[in-house]
């Protein structure tokens, strides 16, 4: 298995050369849970300079690495992109904050998708993780307030959501945050 994966790879290298380039972040994943492959975009979202850095597998990146849905729930063994990806998923558009192990705040905000690579025999050799640095666009929506706050995702139904003020925990009645959440007093 091995050495067809490295055969895959080798012989694609000049599309390996345009995938480098890319803004979005690209990286390879075997049936084995192991990273194979990431471009630089791909690194520079984890603040990585090569590809060891983010982990040799799912398991070293989730040591490495805590993610979160935007909702604040924390991701477990088995529900990080890498891991639903090699299990058989198909996802797009999953939005995960991002943080290194010692790190208390989430550093990045992504959003993943994948892409399972068949063989000629429609068997899955790889899969492909596209991840889009979208930490921009939620720092601007969430930082324009004058509370700290921490957004929810436009899906999520508005109900009471609990807004952080900058000296003490409080409850603010009707009030829209910059996600245009409205938040209503208990």
């Amino acid at each position: 298995m091995d050495q067809v994966i490295h055969k895959t790879l080798r012989d694609h290298r000049q599309l390996q050369q345009i995938i480098a380039v890319l803004d979005e972040g690209v990286i390879l994943v075997d049936l084995d849970q192991r990273i194979l492959w990431a471009n630089t975009a791909a690194l520079e979202m984890h603040g990585a300079r090569v590809v060891d850095e983010p982990g040799q597998t799912a398991a070293d990146y989730r040591e490495r690495f805590e993610l979160r849905y935007r909702n604040n729930h924390r991701l477990i063994e088995g529900n990080y992109p890498i891991d639903r990806a090699v299990a058989g998923e198909t996802f797009s558009d999953m939005v995960v904050e991002v943080r290194r192990h010692q790190e208390a705040d989430p550093e990045w905000v992504h959003s993943v998708s994948n892409l399972p690579i068949v063989n000629t025999s429609d068997e899955v050799e790889l899969h492909v993780l596209v991840i889009t640095d979208v930490t921009a666009r939620y720092q601007d929506t969430c930082r324009g307030s004058l509370l700290s706050i921490q957004c929810a995702q436009r899906t999520r139904p508005p109900s009471l959501f609990r807004l952080e003020c900058r000296m003490r925990r409080c409850w603010w009645s009707r009030m829209t945050t910059p996600c245009g959440i409205t938040a209503r007093r208990s």
